[in-house]
């Protein structure tokens, strides 16, 4: 009886250590995978640019080319589509008595 626990014991420490091994090489696998997929490679940083506001002075008021988010929001898109990238955001600073801000980050 004894003989046969050890036998047991050790057939269960071989389906232990073959089962680990398999874990391990699919996991190496799958990194390997992703690896060749690009998915460890890092983000490229986005690039940025300002388009300007023309604003000027119309009957004592500042009249702005961009005059709010959704405008700045819509000439980036175009103009990140013109240098074949992709649209990232946009930081746009609204002023009272200067031209607007709006800054463009395409990838």
């Amino acid at each position: 009886m004894v003989k046969k626990k050890r036998r047991n014991e050790k057939n269960l420490t071989s389906v232990y250590l073959l089962f680990g091994v398999g874990v391990i090489l699919v996991l190496v696998l799958i990194g390997l995978f992703m690896g060749s997929w690009g998915l460890f490679e890092p983000k490229e940083e986005a690039q940025n640019f300002y388009i300007i506001d023309k604003c000027a002075i119309v009957m004592g008021n500042l009249i702005h080319q961009i005059r709010d988010n959704g405008e700045c929001h819509i000439k980036c898109i175009n103009e990140c589509g013109l240098l074949d990238l992709d649209f990232d955001h946009i930081e746009f600073l609204g002023k009272n008595n200067d031209c607007n801000d709006c800054k463009c980050f395409c990838n």
